[in-house]
């Protein structure tokens, strides 16, 4: 069962190098063939659940070397509900799982230390284990591979509403999601936020990994500038010139069809600068990017801080630096799809983004009332307490 808070809590991605190792260690799990559904988790049940802020979880973890951040969990303000990418690589098994041993591995020590722990300085981190839709599924044209996705969407559903009934107590809170979470981030905030009363609690949706076309929402707008709020911002990072390989959405691609498809043109910001009106910056100081500094087992070093040229080109989010062999060789997925890096790329310029959204919602959300009140009919809801009732 969900207990109280207790004292620590900690947030990533995969490196190409633990692809592999991971990819090498499921072919001792794989039975071939397709199987029936695993059940259905329990999301009452702290097991059920990556990441809570009352317990040490890789969602607490803070990069060694930065004496001026702390995991700040146990006093924020805000929440982010947190839905981790694809972590099952097994293409025999069409969704994961939440007790496979080795898909949590990958989401604990990747997904949480990578991505989700950029959240842990200005919200509480919430991530439900929801069985999500295996790599097979995503290069299966069947028709299983969505269905494989409805079924991931039902429990990310089922998680957002426990949260939402047990643990936001009218709390402003984040959404992010990567690749796979990004596209049910998405059914998730067209279904509960987007022109419904909720959105006046949302900070912000970070929507990293996949293509965010301009009609994917009726009433969620575009974060053009780094204090707004209430809307969402989607960022896909590759090297100057590069193609997309592992990009869902937009555009068909002959390997990994598009599941989230949008008729328009997807909507990018400059993950560096978080400004509309500022696309593209060469030699800009990059305040830290994650790196994974570890062979085998994703394991997240120092801080990387060094100039770099972002720009947004063609949809997407092109990305160099000085050095480049440390993240080509560590995010690059294909060919210069550096999607493995689309949040640690960024890590401290999103940590940072996300605390002044944060301090920037009470006023926007007072000055927003007078307008959704009267279309809703209902008060803002009140801040609750940062701790486990």
């Amino acid at each position: 069962m969900i207990r109280g808070p207790q004292e620590t809590v900690r947030v990533g991605c995969l490196t190409a190098a633990w692809v592999l190792v991971a990819m090498v260690l499921l072919a001792d799990h794989q039975a071939g063939g397709t199987v029936a559904f695993p059940p259905a988790p329990d999301y009452v049940l702290e097991t059920s659940w990556a990441a809570l802020p009352w317990r040490e979880d890789g969602a607490d973890f803070v990069p060694a070397g930065c004496p001026g951040l702390a995991d700040g969990q146990a006093s924020a303000a805000a929440d982010t509900f947190f839905i981790h990418p694809t972590t099952c690589l097994d293409e025999a098994v069409r969704n994961a799982a939440i007790d496979e041993p080795l898909v949590n591995a990958i989401t604990d020590r990747g997904a949480l230390r990578f991505q989700a722990s950029a959240f842990n300085g200005a919200t509480r981190v919430f991530a439900p284990r929801y069985r999500q839709a295996s790599l097979g599924s995503f290069l299966d044209r069947s028709g299983a591979g969505q269905r494989a996705l409805d079924l991931a969407y039902g429990d990310v559903r089922a998680a957002f509403r426990l949260y939402l009934q047990r643990f936001r107590q009218g709390r402003p809170f984040v959404i992010v999601g990567h690749s796979q979470g990004s596209a049910l981030a998405i059914r998730l905030l067209n279904e509960f936020v987007a022109g419904q009363p909720l959105a006046r609690d949302l900070v912000a949706a970070y929507l990293p990994g996949l293509y965010v076309g301009r009609d994917s929402f009726d009433g969620l707008p575009f974060l053009a500038r780094p204090q707004d709020t209430g809307g969402f911002v989607a960022w896909a990072t590759v090297a100057p010139g590069a193609a997309p390989h592992l990009v869902l959405g937009w555009t068909a691609d002959e390997g990994f069809p598009p599941f989230t498809v949008n008729t328009a043109f997807p909507q990018v910001i400059n993950p560096l600068t978080w400004d509309a009106e500022r696309p593209a910056v060469a030699s800009l100081m990059n305040p830290g990017a994650l790196p994974d500094v570890a062979t085998h087992l994703p394991e997240p070093g120092p801080l990387v801080a060094e100039p770099v040229s972002v720009r947004v080109a063609d949809g997407l989010v092109e990305f160099a630096a000085g050095r480049q062999a440390w993240y080509e060789e560590q995010f690059n997925a294909e060919d210069g799809d550096f999607h493995l890096g689309d949040i640690p790329l960024f890590w401290m310029s999103l940590r940072e983004n996300v605390a002044t959204r944060v301090e920037a919602f009470p006023a926007s959300r007072e000055a927003a009332a007078p307008k959704r009140e009267g279309k809703s009919g209902e008060p803002p809801s009140p801040t609750g307490s940062s701790r486990r009732p």
